[in-house]
């Protein structure tokens, strides 16, 4: 393993379980995620302060997941999501919107595909 390489790769619990400790995770959240990983996949998308663009497949239904890790920034992405996240920064952290997704933090959302 060389020295670039990162020694440890966050897995879906311990995105969550972040934004659990960050206290972005309230019961309601946790309850919409469980309701929405029965039939969707829900992504955790953050943009960096360098305006790139990481990107967590949560839940079940990641093996075949649409989207990559990493994107240099919002315009490099789908453009299903690019639709999704424009909505979700128009709602106040908190709020989600059904069949969209929720506004998690400041810079975080999750949206279901």
């Amino acid at each position: 393993m060389s020295m670039d390489e990162p020694r440890y790769r966050p897995t879906n619990r311990d995105v969550i379980l972040q934004d659990c400790i960050d206290g972005n995770l309230p019961l309601a959240y946790m309850s919409w995620l469980s309701n929405t990983q029965r039939e969707d996949r829900t992504y955790r998308i953050s943009i960096e302060e360098n305006k790139c663009v990481r990107v967590v497949c949560i839940g079940m239904n990641c093996l075949d997941k649409d989207l990559d890790d990493l994107y240099v920034n919002i315009n490099a992405l789908p453009d299903w999501v690019k639709n999704k996240l424009a909505l979700l920064q128009m709602i106040d952290v908190g709020e989600g919107l059904d069949d969209t997704g929720r506004h998690i933090a400041k810079n975080v959302f999750w949206v279901q595909n």
